[in-house]
């Protein structure tokens, strides 16, 4: 229609339109001063004559128009169509991806939210034995300190002996040689307490961190799940008023920067966990060790405190039985400073005898006063009998003497025995059940 348009003259199709559809009048006009001018009146719209052709042009016109908009309906009908499929797959692929995204997300933090609370199964259980091997150590040094009493209460009973049995002895050595072992054992374990002190609190801010980040995790997984959960039919979804920036809702943190730190986390908390592990080992072969080495150092002190006891009985009972010898000597020597006595009395009487016939020998008259054979041995006899008496007072005055020693000794031994009595007292009834008294258990 547009081609017949510009074959008949005509621009557009409103110029043809126009041109047929009106007429132009020219009216004459006359004036009050009597002439005559001319002019353009009004548009007249007179009575439409239209030829046959013109008709016919019309009716193609306007039906070539319906056909051209109705063409360019059916476009925009296609295209519109076109655009909302390609729009409807466009969103449909973003929604799957988006949804596979979730799920993928889902899987991996989930993933490793299992790994971080085995890992923080880990070092709750590693806080609790920790905890524990803390109290074996509170335990020993406690024990050791007991020991430590026990062996000053035990020094300062033996100071208690007396005489010469206050003496440097074996079990006194080996008493203050356990003593220093003792404290050279408290100094180690005090550094060990000290190492586990400083790696349950490491344990402890291990735990508190990957605690916090397994909460933060949980947080997470729940607001994605609610993101995922929503769709367009939902009313709670709004449109945003604003446009939203990625880094206005997901902060500064890369997804590198959050695994990283994830498996940082993890790492320290393994590390704890093994270094945890190696120190309770040897903690244990410390420990053990220890115990090994204090009931054998026990061992040997309350042996030598047994065998120091059974000197000191037997040297006792040697001394009881020298008491009772000399008890016996003495008797014997008292018996026989008896017998000398007697036999001293029966020479004064052969003495008094001989000296009494010698006197009355004296009395012969005269001649017969002679120095006969007879007065000789009356006299020999009386000088033997003078001498053996002198022999037994001398030998009395021995046994006298030798009873004062034996009495000075017997009452020597009798100090002894009592200080005998007095170690043994406080050895067999104090000291060795105090001995007894230290129990070293596997703490």
């Amino acid at each position: 229609m547009k081609t017949a348009l510009r074959q008949a003259g005509y621009r557009r199709k409103s110029h043809f339109l126009h041109y047929h559809s009106t007429r132009f009048a020219y009216v004459y006009k006359v004036s009050t001063n009597g002439s005559t001018s001319y002019s353009r009146p009004n548009v007249i719209h007179g009575p439409k004559r239209y030829s046959a052709e013109e008709w016919s042009l019309a009716e193609t016109m306007t039906h070539n128009a319906a056909e051209s908009e109705q063409q360019s309906a059916e476009w925009v009908l296609a295209e519109a169509a076109r655009l909302a499929e390609e729009t409807r797959e466009i969103t449909d692929r973003a929604q799957e991806d988006i949804d596979w995204k979730f799920r993928q997300r889902f899987r991996e933090m989930e993933h490793w939210r299992d790994e971080m609370k085995l890992n923080f199964g880990d070092l709750n259980s590693e806080i609790d034995a920790m905890s524990i091997y803390r109290r074996r150590l509170e335990n020993a040094l406690s024990t050791l300190c007991q020991i430590i009493q026990t062996n000053d209460e035990i020094l300062k009973l033996r100071d208690c002996r007396i005489g010469v049995d206050l003496v440097n002895d074996e079990p006194q050595k080996q008493i203050l040689q356990e003593m220093k072992m003792v404290e050279g054992i408290q100094s180690v374990l005090k550094r060990n307490m000290e190492v586990c002190t400083e790696q349950l609190r490491l344990i402890r801010k291990c735990a508190v961190v990957l605690g916090r980040q397994l909460r933060d995790k949980d947080t997470a997984i729940d607001v994605d799940r609610i993101a995922y959960n929503f769709d367009e039919h939902r009313a709670s979804v709004q449109r945003q008023c604003e446009k939203l920036c990625i880094d206005d809702v997901s902060g500064n943190v890369t997804e590198q920067d959050w695994i990283d730190a994830t498996e940082k986390s993890k790492l320290d908390a393994e590390k704890a966990v093994n270094a945890s592990i190696q120190f309770r080992t040897t903690i244990d072969s410390i420990l053990r060790q220890i115990c090994e080495d204090l009931r054998r150092e026990i061992c040997l002190t309350n042996f030598t405190f047994e065998r120091r006891l059974r000197e000191v009985i037997q040297a006792k009972e040697r001394m009881e039985f020298q008491h009772s010898a000399i008890t016996v000597k003495v008797r014997e020597i008292e018996g026989t400073i008896c017998k000398l006595s007697k036999a001293f009395e029966e020479r004064q009487s052969a003495v008094a005898l001989a000296e009494t016939r010698a006197c009355i020998r004296g009395q012969r008259p005269n001649m017969e006063k002679i120095r006969d054979p007879l007065q000789r041995r009356l006299y020999l006899a009386i000088e033997d009998e003078n001498e053996q008496m002198t022999r037994i007072n001398r030998k009395i005055m021995e046994a006298n003497v030798t009873i004062r020693n034996l009495q000075r000794n017997q009452l020597d031994l009798e100090e002894m025995i009592n200080i005998k009595l007095k170690t043994i007292a406080i050895d067999e009834v104090q000291v060795i059940p105090l001995r007894k008294s230290i129990n070293i258990q596997e703490y």
